[in-house]
């Protein structure tokens, strides 16, 4: 990488950790309801990590992969229904268990030490942004639709249309400055990535919505993504990364 992509790389993941140990400095006793959705949105989150189907995202060149996985609805819906410091470890833990799995099997995903962690701190930083968006906005609207379940709907939209600006924005700059490409050419802009991203954002606001009645509602809604997880598998060209 030149000197630009490294000093911007770099800042991320240092802005990433700041925002983590804020987070962290902030603990309070969670209730048992906050520590059973916490440990079942982690495990689920790091089994879909871990069966991510893996494809070549722009041109014929290998050097810009992307990949499909529930991982993003389920931190979604850790923004919705969980404190900051709980949210770090969700995003944390599947991207580290991920990058343990690789290095023991010695693939090439995630081989540079550099990309799993700005993988992490990119998602932090998003989370948190759309964490204090829709805690910001949620009373507000609530007051001025006069329905509360309403209301938080449409903060969880607005979060969510936050979550997938910053996301995007912050990965494309950093495929626009490693790679000396455009951004039309990096495939941030791509409509199928957009939709695909925005589709499992609503899936991770119908997970904390159904939630609330029964975590054992959500079954329905994670066996449609590992449907759709695996069509992906199926309809998409592999990456030569993928083990």
């Amino acid at each position: 990488m030149n000197k630009r992509a490294w000093v911007y790389v770099l800042s991320v993941i240092v802005v990433g950790g700041a925002l983590s140990l804020a987070a962290s400095l902030q603990v309070e006793a969670a209730g048992a309801q906050n520590v059973l959705v916490a440990i079942l949105l982690l495990a689920l989150a790091t089994v879909g990590q871990l069966g991510k189907v893996v494809y070549i995202s722009r041109g014929t060149t290998t050097s810009a992969t992307s990949w499909y996985t529930p991982l993003l609805a389920f931190m979604f819906a850790g923004v919705l229904v969980l404190p900051p410091y709980m949210l770090i470890a969700l995003i944390a833990v599947p991207h580290l268990v991920e990058w343990a799995v690789e290095r023991v099997r010695k693939t090439d995903f995630l081989k540079a030490w550099y990309i799993q962690p700005f993988n992490i701190a990119t998602h932090i930083i998003c989370a948190l942004a759309a964490w204090e968006i829709y805690n910001i906005t949620t009373p507000q609207i609530c007051n001025m639709v006069g329905d509360g379940m309403c209301g938080r709907v449409f903060a969880a939209f607005l979060a969510a249309s936050v979550y997938l600006v910053v996301n995007h924005y912050l990965v494309g700059q950093a495929l626009v400055l490693a790679c000396k490409i455009t951004w039309m050419q990096s495939g941030v802009l791509n409509v199928r990535n957009t939709a695909c991203d925005a589709a499992f954002l609503i899936g991770g606001l119908a997970i904390s919505l159904l939630m609330q009645f029964s975590p054992l509602v959500i079954i329905p809604i994670i066996l449609l993504m590992i449907l759709a997880q695996r069509q992906m598998a199926v309809s998409l060209v592999k990456s030569p990364v993928t083990s």
